[in-house]
């Protein structure tokens, strides 16, 4: 069974009675989205009692090669197609301006599972202190997303300018209030 999310592909598996055998490939349109599934999702429950786990798929030829025709494309539309690919791939979501840069930052060891349980809304009260500190010290975010069942702690924060995002990864300890060592990606 395929199910298809715009470009992306999702492959489910079934056993000669028809039922699910829980296995799935997934398609990822750029490479290294398969290293950060197998980092963020390998070993991770998605409901209790329910880990799941990635690796990276192997392929092998079955049967004899057939060299499929090649299409010639012109060049006009060779240009427009990785135009148009390069917009999907961006980070920018369409936004037309000279702002090149990376504006996603990934946050990690902000949080232990067993704080969060600790206070009622201790996500809430993280994202607003993370909002105003950003803010204030950083520039104007955009998107701040807290996976909250996540063991390692993760945030990842969108700035409306790369500019910000840089900043955000140059500053070591930019968020104090936890008073612990947080690990800042790009």
């Amino acid at each position: 069974m395929f199910f298809f999310l715009g470009d992306h592909r999702i492959k489910l598996y079934k056993d000669d009675q028809n039922h699910f055998k829980g296995d799935a490939l997934v398609s990822y349109i750029k490479e290294e989205s398969v290293e950060l599934a197998k980092e963020m999702l390998d070993q991770r429950e998605i409901k209790p009692g329910f880990k799941i786990s990635i690796d990276r798929a192997k392929f092998e030829q079955k049967g004899d090669y057939i060299p499929r025709k090649k299409v010639e494309i012109d060049k006009i539309n060779l240009i427009k197609q990785k135009t148009d690919q390069e917009k999907l791939l961006s980070w920018n979501e369409g936004e037309d301006n000279d702002d090149k840069g990376l504006k996603i930052v990934i946050l990690t060891h902000v949080f232990t599972l067993e704080e969060s349980q600790q206070e009622e809304n201790y996500f809430r009260d993280l994202e607003l202190d993370i909002k105003d500190e950003c803010e204030t010290k950083l520039g104007p975010i955009q998107r701040l997303k807290i996976f909250e069942n996540n063991p390692q702690g993760v945030i990842l924060i969108k700035f409306k300018n790369s500019t910000s995002a840089d900043e955000c990864i140059k500053v070591k300890n930019f968020y104090k209030i936890l008073e612990k060592k947080i690990f800042v990606c790009s």
